[in-house]
């Protein structure tokens, strides 16, 4: 990965005394030579600590204006238990795996892109509880993928959804699925591989 950011063990569980490393006015350009192969590479790699959430709270990043285009793995990844990522004016592009990939709650993204990557805009491995304004998802296989160990809900607030191959949304089956807000969100374009196939939203 480009930039590795390991988790600080301040041995506390007390949300005080949490650090956020913090990135800020950079374009993060990878190495991918097609739009095909899946690798390893990110931009941002934020993997998770040795502890558990109940024992010690790890923060993730604070990622202000921030272009990332070309990796042959996810843009970022956040690993379990890497929580309250900040992500402002992040726009992430062309990556042969996931725009942002998350195991993590608490993370809130203010006007971000994620865009025409070959698998998902954001994909929801397992944490939740994840908050998107103004943010547009765009182009991608699925542009928002929350899998069956998400235990919470994300919330999504005038966000646009255009243009995946698949599905708009993909909701797996999750006991929270019900508790999911997609409030003036835009859904144009979707299920552009075989049209009437797919949804705008699909919950399993």
């Amino acid at each position: 990965s480009l930039i590795n950011l390991n988790a600080e063990n301040i041995a506390s569980t007390s949300l005080d005394d949490s650090n956020q490393y913090s990135i800020k006015s950079m374009t993060l350009e990878g190495n991918r030579t097609d739009s095909t192969t899946t690798g390893t590479s990110r931009a941002i790699d934020c993997p998770a600590p040795a502890w558990i959430m109940s024992t010690q709270y790890s923060a993730a990043i604070i990622a202000t204006d921030i272009e990332i285009n070309g990796f042959t793995g996810d843009g970022i990844f956040l690993g379990s238990n890497r929580n309250w990522g900040l992500f402002t004016n992040v726009i992430v592009r062309y990556c042969n795996d996931n725009a942002i990939a998350m195991y993590s709650v608490d993370n809130r993204f203010v006007s971000c892109d994620f865009g025409v990557c070959k698998n998902y805009g954001a994909r929801c491995y397992a944490g939740g509880a994840n908050s998107f304004t103004g943010c547009n998802l765009y182009y991608n296989k699925i542009n928002f993928v929350a899998n069956t160990s998400v235990g919470a809900p994300c919330w999504f607030v005038n966000c646009c959804f255009d243009g995946s191959t698949e599905h708009g949304v993909y909701l797996d089956d999750s006991s929270s699925i019900d508790s999911y807000s997609f409030i003036s969100c835009r859904f144009q374009g979707n299920s552009s591989s075989f049209a009437n196939t797919y949804s705008d939203i699909y919950t399993k």
